[in-house]
């Protein structure tokens, strides 16, 4: 499973376990406009590598022949931010959701190669739209609002390294000279 999927997959089981009805996560480039409120939107944002070398584990195993180790070291930090665009008809099942949504998102899993994935939600933003006014009043066209929010991934490159360990050490004692 990429990352992308297991980032998917997070975020829509998290929706759907608080009633987002099934099917209603998509990213972008899908049809969306045939798509019925409420859903959500998912734009990935790329991802930043930071150099971070460092060993994590060593692992001493033993099979048929030989005894080994293997030695699993981080090589890079991913950090990956993901728009979260929660699309709805109703303003107060849209800040209940995205509340709740924030506060049910795991704070990390692990990923594939068993590295741990945290998550944070970075912030919230609703769309500013001009006011429609006619005369001095002003009036409300559409009541459909959104919500944008941004999820932070982060995790590690990682590579694991076998190198033998020795397995038979035998100690001869000195031998001493008799001297003149």
């Amino acid at each position: 499973m990429t990352r992308h999927e297991l980032i998917f997959q997070i975020i829509r089981e998290t929706a759907e376990a608080l009633g987002l009805p099934e099917g209603r996560v998509l990213t972008l480039g899908k049809d969306n406009l045939t798509v019925p409120r409420p859903r959500i939107e998912l734009q990935f944002m790329g991802e930043t590598y930071t150099s971070a070398v460092r060993g994590l584990a060593v692992t001493r195993l033993k099979d048929e022949r030989e005894h080994y180790q293997e030695l699993k070291k981080q090589l890079y930090t991913v950090r990956e931010q993901v728009g979260v665009n929660v699309l709805a008809e109703d303003e107060a099942w849209l800040q209940t959701f995205c509340r709740d949504l924030i506060a049910c998102l795991p704070r990390g899993v692990n990923d594939a190669d068993g590295n741990w994935i945290k998550i944070r939600a970075e912030s919230a933003e609703e769309p500013s739209e001009p006011e429609k006014r006619v005369g001095l009043e002003t009036i409300k066209v559409f009541t459909r609002v959104s919500k944008f929010l941004t999820v932070t991934f982060e995790g590690r490159v990682t590579v694991t390294e076998e190198s033998g360990l020795i397995e038979h050490v035998e100690i001869k004692p000195p031998s001493y000279r008799q001297g003149a």
